[in-house]
């Protein structure tokens, strides 16, 4: 499918048959996976959309309908409702510089911004929590990602100079990486125990958590000389894009000792500019991608 602008993020709903593609035409597009065709086409705000989470029953509802939580490089959050096509909520200074990042997980929502902070919310399809819960921790530059885990309880930020910050959000300060690294994409994984970070050496590194001073207990070389712009992962299967637009895929093969054995699988050029997002079904059965080349793609996920 084609927007008329970059597609900034990609969110999977309706039962895997929708996907959702912010775009930096500040539009939101509701696609149906099953013919690629565009369902709606809503307009949020002025400025470009960099993040959307589905919310709800929204996640699972047939015709992707529901409510979705939106970032925007106008600071703002703002509860977005597919059904009627309108805001519900919104928090117009929830930072100080454009909204990045976001990752929502029971109701958890997590924001990382350019004015270098992650902040966690109260958020549900009726609304934003009008002051954060906590702020989770600061970068030295600003945030360009964040992940959370599927339990809501472990949270991952990625700042633009490479630096990971672990947050555990039952703990008061976060966990830095025991030593810095060239990040350039990160994914906590659904059981919050590894870390999944696509480096810009064209590599993803495995963390174990429980274990950060041990380092990267797995790492992976996908693609030589090119920059890893996204990486998502079912637990079970792992994607990553790259800056040339390609798209490689892969699984985690299992544990022999306390050392995990992952494996390469195939590689695909997927668009003609690099891949901005790129989301794995739970259950690793489909994978839909988003490019600056202004294309939504969607791929069955074969193993």
């Amino acid at each position: 499918l084609a927007c008329k602008d970059r597609v900034s993020a990609i969110a999977v709903c309706g039962g895997g048959k929708r996907a959702l593609a912010a775009c930096h035409d500040a539009s939101l597009r509701v696609v149906n996976l099953e013919d690629m065709s565009q369902v709606r086409c809503f307009t949020i705000g002025e400025l470009a959309l960099s993040s959307v989470q589905v919310l709800g029953d929204a996640a699972t509802t047939m015709e992707g309908q529901g409510a979705v939580v939106v970032g925007s490089w106008d600071n703002s959050l703002s509860v977005f409702e597919l059904a009627y096509g309108r805001i519900q909520d919104r928090i117009e200074a929830a930072h100080d510089d454009a909204v990045s990042s976001l990752a929502l997980r029971n109701n958890r929502l997590v924001s990382g911004a350019w004015d270098c902070t992650v902040k966690l919310w109260d958020c549900s399809p009726s609304g934003i929590g009008k002051i954060p819960v906590a702020h989770l921790g600061e970068h030295e530059r600003e945030v360009v990602a964040v992940s959370l885990g599927q339990e809501g309880s472990l949270a991952a930020s990625l700042s633009a100079d490479g630096a990971v910050l672990l947050h555990d959000l039952r703990a008061p300060n976060p966990l830095a990486l025991p030593r810095p690294m060239a990040a350039s994409s990160i994914q906590v994984l659904p059981s919050e125990k590894h870390l999944v970070v696509g480096l810009e050496s064209g590599e993803i590194a495995l963390y174990d958590i429980s274990d950060m001073d041990r380092g990267a207990i797995a790492t992976i070389q996908v693609q030589r000389a090119l920059k890893l712009t996204c990486v998502d992962s079912d637990g079970r299967q792992w994607v990553a894009g790259d800056e040339s637009g390609a798209l490689h895929f892969g699984a985690w093969g299992g544990q022999d000792g306390d050392d995990w054995i992952p494996s390469v699988g195939s590689s695909v050029r997927a668009h003609s500019d690099h891949v901005t997002a790129c989301s794995v079904s739970m259950g690793g059965k489909q994978l839909v991608s988003g490019s600056h080349d202004k294309m939504v793609a969607a791929w069955n996920f074969h193993t």
